[in-house]
């Protein structure tokens, strides 16, 4: 394998630690992240019945088998995959975003500019893709919102640059 050439490995879909739930995060064992060829932090592709993106982080299994990825029920649903099934695993690039476009999924809300401002707040950082969800804590409640568009299109990190659009 050349320098280029990325790396993917099946592993099998676990539930995520309580803590990682919400974060659109994913771990995996520090033998996987060296054969992926990751570190704490960048972002990996998951591809179930369908593609989505997460931040990987280390983590030690102790006795469970190492061929494991935790995720937590949005990554899921993004990946097209559920507990037991086995995904495909692959470092990825993303752009910076320049805007997001996301609608609240199920709940009305009202928009203006302090909402704005908090959810880029809540974003900055955040591996995201068209047509995922991504959920973030507003009022002590997960609030999900789905990715409408991305410029540019594909796999993306929202920053602190990034222009935020909400529609209902």
């Amino acid at each position: 394998m050349t320098s280029n050439e990325t790396c993917s490995i099946k592993l099998r879909v676990y539930d995520a630690k309580a803590g990682d739930l919400t974060k659109g995060i994913a771990r995996i064992s520090e033998n996987t992240m060296k054969i992926l060829r990751t570190l704490d932090g960048d972002v990996i592709e998951i591809v179930g019945n369908k593609r989505t993106t997460a931040r990987v982080y280390s983590s030690d299994f102790g006795n469970e088998d190492e061929n494991i990825i935790k995720i937590d029920a949005y990554v899921r649903r993004n990946a097209g995959t559920r507990i037991g099934e086995i995904v495909t695993v692959s470092k990825t690039n993303t752009s910076k975003a320049e805007t997001v476009v996301i609608i609240p999924s199920g709940v009305g809300m009202f928009v203006d500019e302090a909402l704005k401002s908090f959810l880029r707040k809540e974003l900055v950082g955040r591996a995201l893709m068209k047509n995922s969800i991504v959920v973030v804590r507003i009022l002590a409640q997960h609030v999900p919102f789905t990715v409408v568009d991305t410029k540019p299109d594909g796999p993306v990190t929202f920053t602190e640059n990034t222009e935020i659009q909400i529609c209902q």
